[in-house]
């Protein structure tokens, strides 16, 4: 008969993704576009809601972030960032998500 010992863990067994609570890191794929005026950048965040999403430019990096809910209802957060150099008006820097797709658009200083 083979001696099998049972682990005691502070954790309920569950066999359902729906009970995760440690959030799931993702760097979401994005697309850069620019021209004379402006960067565009495009960041795929399925999931995820305006006001859960959160855009920062500092020395020079832009940074992504969003909190979302994957389908099986586990948390999700969404990291990536960007080095702009010098060339980025941190003033005007907006964003708009449509259809699960992050939008930003960081326009260029005038004097570069």
């Amino acid at each position: 008969m083979a001696n099998i010992q049972t682990i005691e863990t502070n954790k309920p067994a569950s066999n359902s993704l729906t009970e995760r609570t440690e959030p799931s890191f993702r760097t979401p794929a994005a697309d850069i576009l620019e021209n004379e005026e402006h960067y565009l950048v495009l960041a795929d965040v399925p999931g995820a809601k305006a006001e859960q999403i959160e855009i920062n430019l500092e020395s020079n990096v832009l940074s992504i972030s969003a909190m979302a809910t994957s389908i099986e209802g586990a948390p999700l957060v969404y990291q990536r960032e960007f080095r702009v150099g010098s060339g980025v008006d941190p003033e005007g820097v907006s964003a708009e998500l449509k259809q699960g797709v992050l939008h930003l658009i960081a326009p260029k200083n005038e004097a570069r």
